[in-house]
C-alpha cells in the first residue's frame, strides 16, 4: 500500500482523495456536533458567515470539509516536494495528512483550527523563503501579520506568535529592524479590526473579547470515550515510533532540513501545551499537528527499508480510525 503513494505520478492524487472520503464516510450524512465559543473575535463572525450557512446541508458541509482538507494536504505535499525536504518526491505527506485529520470527529468539521492550518502552512513556506534570502524584511512582516490574524480567528492560536519567534530564531539570525517588522505585522490585524469595532461603536465588545481570552476562561470541554482513545492511542504510537526511528537514522546533511525538523518539533510541543490554556479545550486544537506529523511520518516511510513494517503500522492506524468512527456514528442515534 505504501508503495502506491511513493510515486510522484499526479494520478496518485485520486488515491489520496479516495482515502480522504473513505476515512470520513460516517460523516457524509451526519455532521459531528460542533460548538463554537463567541469569545474569539474574528473566528465567531467567520463561522457565522461561512460555516453556519453550510450546516443546513450536512452532505454539502462534509463535501466542503473533505475538499478543503485535501487542498491542505496537497498544498503541504507540494511545498515539501518543491523544496526537496524528502529523500524522494512522492505523495506520502498528503497520504499521512488525510489519515491524521480523520483520527477524531473533532478534526472533521470546519473549526477555527481548521482554518488556522492554512495560515500555519503559509507561515512555514514564508520562513523557508526567509532562510534562503538575506534581506527579507517584507516576508518577516508577513509572518507576523499571519500570526496576528490567526490569533484573532482563535485565541489559542496565540501560540503561533510564540512559535514564529522561536522558528525565526532557529532558521537564521535576524536584525533588530526585522524583529520590529515582525512585531508591527502582529499588531496590524489587531489595529485594523479594533478600528472597525471603534467606529462601529462596539469598542467595549472588542476589549471584552480580548480580556476574556486572556483570562483563559473554560467554556467547553471535549468528551472522551473509548473509541476516541483507540484512535488517538494509535495516532500517538505512530508519532512516537516515527520520532525514535528518525532519531536512530542519519538525516540529510542539508542544514535547512535539520533546522526544519527542529522547527516542526517546536510546533508540536507548543500546540500540545497551549491546548491546556485554550478557551474551549476542544480536541480540534490538535488539528494543527497534522502538519508536523505528516512530514515526520512521511520521512520515516521514505527511509524505512522493511516495507511490510510500514504497511502494518498504516494498516493498524487506518483500522483504528474506522473502528472509532463506526462506533461514534452508532452513538449518534
Amino acid at each position: 500500500m505504501i508503495q502506491l503513494f511513493k510515486s510522484n505520478n499526479p494520478s496518485v492524487i485520486f488515491l489520496v482523495a479516495f482515502l480522504a472520503v473513505l476515512l470520513r464516510m460516517p460523516y457524509l450524512s451526519h455532521v459531528p456536533a460542533f460548538q463554537i465559543i463567541p469569545t474569539d473575535i474574528l473566528g465567531y463572525y467567520f463561522y457565522q458567515i461561512i460555516v453556519a450557512q453550510l450546516l443546513s446541508n450536512p452532505l454539502l458541509y462534509s463535501v466542503v470539509a473533505i475538499s478543503l482538507t485535501l487542498l491542505q494536504a496537497l498544498w503541504w505535499n507540494n511545498f515539501l516536494n518543491n523544496v526537496r525536504f524528502l529523500p524522494q518526491q512522492n505523495y506520502l505527506p498528503a497520504f499521512v495528512y488525510v489519515i491524521y485529520t480523520a483520527a477524531l470527529p473533532d478534526f472533521c468539521f470546519l473549526s477555527q483550527s481548521f482554518w488556522i492550518a492554512f495560515i500555519a502552512i503559509w507561515i512555514l513556506q514564508m520562513m523557508v523563503n526567509i532562510y534562503r534570502k538575506e534581506k527579507q524584511s517584507g516576508s518577516i512582516f508577513n509572518v507576523g501579520f499571519a500570526a496576528g490574524l490567526a490569533t484573532l480567528i482563535s485565541a489559542h492560536a496565540l501560540y503561533l506568535i510564540v512559535f514564529s519567534v522561536i522558528a525565526l530564531a532557529i532558521l537564521r539570525p535576524n536584525t533588530f529592524k526585522e524583529w520590529l517588522n515582525f512585531l508591527v505585522g502582529v499588531f496590524i490585524p489587531f489595529f485594523l479590526l479594533g478600528t472597525w469595532f471603534f467606529y462601529s461603536n462596539r469598542w467595549h465588545e472588542f476589549v471584552e473579547s480580548i480580556y476574556t481570552n486572556l483570562l483563559l476562561h473554560r467554556n467547553y470541554v471535549s468528551k472522551f470515550s473509548n473509541p476516541f482513545w483507540v484512535a488517538m492511542g494509535s495516532t500517538l504510537a505512530m508519532i512516537f515510533s516515527s520520532y525514535f526511528i528518525l532519531k536512530s537514522r542519519q538525516l540529510s546533511r542539508l542544514v535547512l532540513i535539520r533546522k526544519f525538523f527542529n522547527v516542526l518539533f517546536h510546533l508540536c510541543w507548543i500546540t500540545a501545551a497551549t491546548w491546556f490554556l485554550s478557551t474551549d479545550r476542544t480536541l480540534a486544537a490538535f488539528y494543527i499537528l497534522a502538519i508536523p506529523v505528516s512530514f515526520y511520518f512521511a520521512y520515516y516511510l521514505c527511509i524505512e527499508k522493511k516495507e511490510w513494517k510500514a504497511n502494518v503500522w498504516i494498516g493498524c492506524w487506518i483500522t483504528a480510525i474506522l473502528f472509532s468512527q463506526y462506533y461514534f456514528k452508532l452513538n449518534l442515534f
